[in-house]
């Protein structure tokens, strides 16, 4: 029986998950943020628990005053079924209950989901560096700074990364069950997860993907078990309504390229197309993957990590899929290569950290929170822009070695 790892690599990975909640937590300087999220699934499940859909904004508002206090402006609940069974448990807890559930939820899915790669990774066999590099750069992985956001902030973006490693894992080891697990969770947020998935599922072809959307549809559709399709699209409408007019939900606040546009008339088509590029991009990565060696896999699967933080609308706390840059940037082939793309990927997680320093030290005529969402996007176009060159220049190379 293998072991899980050395012990040098444990605590390589110990001290950076270390560092990760620390610095998480210190990060969201004010309390109330901490755990904000958490809130919003509590008081979903404790909705559908006495028998009301927390898409209704009156009934929101009333379990929300009800369990946790006023509900503060443009807060409404907007998020897909699939985060229905995780908001059934959490609600019907105490409130202090959920919270550190929450946490330790998210603490393991963490750890699940580098662990899942890993046994992806171990089961591919021969491959072109040693377990110790291999391992050294997944147990670094855990270090990446939204997981500390997302932690403390009880964002599900954490969930999502473990429906994704289970997807991949279920692919890999051709577990319909661990397909199916992977979907629901990864549902949770489709912003997250629908480009990985796509590509996931063109460079595995398999009727088990059937299954994955079958089970997450199921799951899905529950909620209607609480008011009719035509009631929740009308109660949806009016919650996202509300949603969309807190400020971090804007347009121009992603930290991905989608906030180049956001505050301009081009705004919405800027974030269509982004999504319908990724998405035809995935797919195409995925069935140019198929026939490909698992390193080769490896890299395109990064393309598509990189398509999703800097095509897709996400908030600095979803940029916990960056872990799968990290946990793979062996496969790059230099160790120059590896630390760059590691510094660029870090840099990333910490571009609010950045764009405040710079706005405390620049006068940029523009909102710190603009500027902040500038800093984000331009550095996780340089994450793309840096993965692209790599695969370029050693195709390239080997056009030429070949032509010779």
């Amino acid at each position: 029986m293998h072991r899980i790892a050395s012990p040098a690599l444990m605590i390589v990975a110990a001290a950076a998950l270390a560092y990760t909640m620390v610095a998480g937590y210190a990060s969201l300087s004010e309390a109330a943020i901490r755990d904000f999220d958490t809130q919003f699934w509590f008081v979903a499940g404790a909705a559908w628990w006495q028998g009301l859909s927390p898409y209704e904004f009156a009934a929101f508002e009333a379990v929300w005053n009800q369990r946790i206090g006023p509900l503060p402006p443009d807060l409404a609940f907007v998020y897909p079924g699939t985060m229905l069974p995780v908001s059934l448990v959490l609600g019907s807890l105490p409130w202090e209950a959920a919270r550190w559930l929450m946490r330790l939820g998210s603490t393991g899915a963490l750890v699940g989901s580098l662990l899942l790669v890993r046994g992806v990774i171990r089961r591919a066999g021969a491959l072109p560096v040693s377990a110790s590099v291999r391992d050294g750069w997944l147990a670094a992985a855990f270090a990446v700074p939204a997981a500390g956001l997302a932690l403390h902030q009880g964002q599900p973006t954490l969930l999502v990364l473990l429906g994704l490693c289970l997807a991949w894992s279920g692919y890999a080891r051709s577990s319909t069950p661990a397909i199916a697990a992977g979907f629901v969770l990864a549902g949770i947020k489709p912003q997250l997860s629908l480009v990985p998935l796509l590509f996931l599922a063109s460079c595995y072809p398999t009727r088990r993907t059937w299954w994955g959307v079958g089970a997450a549809g199921v799951v899905g559709a529950a909620v209607f078990a609480w008011s009719s399709p035509a009631i929740l699209a009308a109660d949806l409408g009016e919650s996202l309504a509300v949603h969309m007019g807190q400020t971090f939900n804007q347009l121009g606040r992603y930290d991905s390229l989608v906030s180049l546009l956001g505050g301009t008339g081009l705004g919405r088509l800027g974030t269509f197309t982004g999504i319908v590029l990724g998405c035809l991009a995935a797919v195409g990565l995925g069935r140019g993957a198929r026939a490909a060696d698992f390193v080769t896999r490896l890299r395109l699967l990064q393309l598509a990590v990189a398509l999703t933080s800097a095509a897709m609308p996400l908030h600095r706390y979803d940029l916990v899929i960056d872990a799968l840059l990290l946990a793979t940037a062996w496969t790059l082939g230099s160790r120059r290569r590896a630390v760059t793309l590691a510094v660029l990927v870090l840099a990333h997680g910490r571009a609010f950290w950045i764009g405040r320093k710079l706005v405390g030290r620049i006068d940029m005529g523009m909102a710190s929170l603009d500027f902040y969402s500038l800093v984000a996007s331009l550095l996780g176009g340089a994450v793309l822009a840096f993965l692209l060159w790599c695969w370029w220049r050693d195709h390239r190379g080997a056009s030429v070695t070949k032509a010779t």
